[in-house]
């Protein structure tokens, strides 16, 4: 048995004519294109429909049958290219997916993506082979709650950051891939790292801004005191005091008591037997982390 995510922006699905909604149950078929001469889906493999406008899973169900339509006929401009063969895919929807169903939701906790900018691009051509434990994560809507914690947060880190946290972590795991490191542990290295590199710089810069305004602000205005710096398109950018300790007061307000940090191990621990199976499945896995 295989199981494929169906992409409904490239194969744009039809319904039974009874049940157009896409309730509970409902009968579909789609169209595969392809240069293949036979299509490796068979009936009874599991799918699930994505959309890529939405970057979601939306349903899922059984394949009922595979029909071969024949070739496509050449448009004028393809004359010489090999004829693509045109198949019918029809099957049963079951279940809707409703909750825990984006892609920003699970694509830390699917074996299938290793790139995380635009996850929704492993998903991207008319079908797409998963394994059996992918297929269970988006049906059953599983969280790995460690590794998409420490993936959304280490991944948010301005580029030089990033690197210097993997080669601190590198030093401190004595693990030059950091495979098979407990993310619950790495987790916790992070947030040593948020505090000791930028928090604390951000405790500063509110002290620095309290102390301007004190002494400065009857003489210059205290938006123009500040750094001049670039940003990722190399464009020369202009970042106030005043503007930057406000980002960081809200921060400290948000999370004054390392709040986040221990509902996110609450949650790890509430989930134990979830995050044990996900252990298993990410044991050889690198880093969600791109630089």
């Amino acid at each position: 048995m295989n199981y494929w995510i169906i992409n409904k922006t490239q194969t744009k699905p039809s319904y039974s004519q009874e049940n157009k909604s896409l309730s509970k149950s409902s009968s579909f078929s789609v169209k595969i294109e392809t240069l293949r001469d036979k299509l490796s889906v068979r009936h009874g493999d599991g799918f699930v429909f994505f959309d890529m406008n939405e970057a979601k899973f939306q349903s899922y169900g059984k394949i009922d049958a595979v029909a071969k339509n024949g070739q496509i006929p050449h448009r004028h401009s393809e004359k010489d290219l090999k004829p693509k063969n045109s198949f019918t895919v029809s099957g049963e929807i079951t279940n809707k997916l409703t909750k825990t169903n984006s892609i920003t939701d699970l694509s830390y906790s699917l074996l299938r993506i290793n790139s995380y900018i635009k996850p929704q691009n492993h998903f991207k051509h008319q079908l797409t082979t998963v394994n059996k434990n992918d297929y269970e994560t988006i049906v059953k809507g599983l969280i790995y709650i460690s590794r998409t914690a420490f993936g959304k947060i280490v991944n948010s880190l301005p580029h030089p950051y990033k690197l210097e946290f993997k080669l601190l972590a590198i030093q401190e795991f004595k693990k030059d891939e950091l495979i098979n490191v407990e993310y619950i542990k790495l987790l916790d290295f992070l947030h040593k790292y948020l505090d000791n590199k930028i928090l604390s710089k951000g405790r500063i810069l509110i002290e620095t801004d309290k102390l301007i305004k004190k002494k400065l602000s009857d003489i210059i205005p205290v938006s123009d005191i500040g750094f001049y710096g670039k940003n990722k398109e190399g464009k020369i950018v202009y970042d106030s005091i005043d503007e930057q300790a406000r980002i960081f007061r809200e921060l400290f307000d948000i999370d004054a008591n390392n709040e986040i940090i221990n509902e996110i191990k609450k949650a790890i621990k509430e989930n134990k037997e979830i995050e044990n199976r996900f252990n298993k499945l990410f044991k050889r896995k690198p880093l969600p982390l791109y630089l």
